[in-house]
């Protein structure tokens, strides 16, 4: 399920009643790289944890192939936060803060 949150995406397990395809980018990055993005993710306070998934490629060839993603941490406020099909420009646009401006 993907939610919205001070315009950020927040992608959380749903049950079968509620699951949905989730578009989004794939991109290869090395060790390095998924070190800095675990950070960036704070993986270590918790508020993510990074998780592998199957992905099918939309492009020629298509291909399912194994990704990771993050998956948003426990939040009491889970049933409030808005659900969206897509985090897109115009949404990011819209309603993004700054990390630094969040009340978190």
């Amino acid at each position: 399920m993907l939610l919205a949150d001070a315009g950020y995406p927040y992608l959380v397990k749903s049950t079968t009643d509620d699951a949905r395809v989730i578009d989004g980018e794939l991109y290869s990055v090395d060790d390095d790289t998924l070190t800095l993005l675990d950070e960036l993710e704070e993986v270590s306070t918790g508020m993510y944890t990074r998780e592998t998934i199957e992905v099918e490629r939309r492009e020629e060839p298509r291909a399912t192939e194994e990704a990771y993603y993050y998956l948003a941490g426990d939040r009491e406020d889970l049933a409030r936060l808005p659900r969206i099909d897509a985090y897109d420009k115009a949404l990011h646009d819209d309603v993004y803060l700054p990390k630094d401006q969040r009340g978190r």
